[in-house]
């Protein structure tokens, strides 16, 4: 007679089959996942310094800005990594004038990064200040280290040189401010940004206080200095 087959050698069968089963799906799963990882990884490897912007589109914008001729002054005559990628950033904002939610979207993550003080450098570069100072300093300065100086002191201490005048504040107490930063670090510039009919007015007046007290800077008045945007 055929032999009965045991039922307990069965079931253990059973589980041993579903339990290799189980396992090698785990492997494969977590096989995917690293696999998934290691991809990422590479990526962000090839992003490097602009791998934090993370949108692929945003980030050929970036560095399509390495092209231009002003840049490669920037890189001439800045050397601090950290300062050329904030010039550079402020050069996307304005390539990205026409496209609302991903100029927003990288302005969130240069704040996130850099600071109140990046995003206001950012946005220098982006409406051409930062290439006016340049290209000032270039008249003014005797020799090439000098302008280095210059531009990387600037981009140090941007609100040190930098006024954001607003419609609704005490004109005669912010106008003393900039006369105290004019005699104490004798810049090359100072540069007030205002936007809005009152603000501009307010600044007009600060700077006409300014010059019959502070001698020595030629004033000049940009209007309608494109993109530009209130800051944090």
């Amino acid at each position: 007679m055929p032999e009965e087959p045991d039922p307990l050698a069965s079931i253990a069968k059973g589980v041993a089959k579903g339990t290799y089963e189980h396992a090698e799906e785990k492997i494969k799963v977590a096989a995917v996942a690293i696999a998934d990882k290691i991809q990422y990884w590479i990526k962000k490897f090839r992003q490097g310094e602009l791998a934090f912007i993370e949108d692929e589109k945003t980030i050929e914008v970036v560095r399509n800005q390495r092209k231009k001729p002003s840049w490669k002054l920037f890189r001439r005559y800045v050397k601090d990594p950290d300062l050329r990628l904030q010039i550079e950033m402020g050069l996307s904002l304005k390539a990205l004038e026409e496209n609302k939610k991903n100029r927003e979207d990288l302005r969130r993550k240069i704040l996130n990064r850099y600071g109140t003080k990046g995003l206001h450098l950012a946005e220098l570069s982006q409406r051409g200040l930062i290439d006016r100072y340049l290209w000032l300093l270039l008249d003014e300065t005797q020799d090439e280290q000098e302008l280095r100086d210059g531009i990387e002191d600037l981009l140090k201490n941007v609100d040190r040189y930098v006024e954001f005048v607003q419609a609704e504040q005490d004109i005669e107490r912010q106008t003393k401010a900039i006369i105290t930063r004019l005699r104490a670090f004798k810049p090359k510039a100072m540069i007030l940004l205002c936007k809005g009919t009152q603000a501009e007015e307010n600044a007009r007046e600060m700077v006409d206080d300014v010059s019959r007290d502070v001698e020595g800077y030629r004033i000049e008045i940009m209007e309608n200095v494109t993109n530009f945007v209130e800051t944090p």
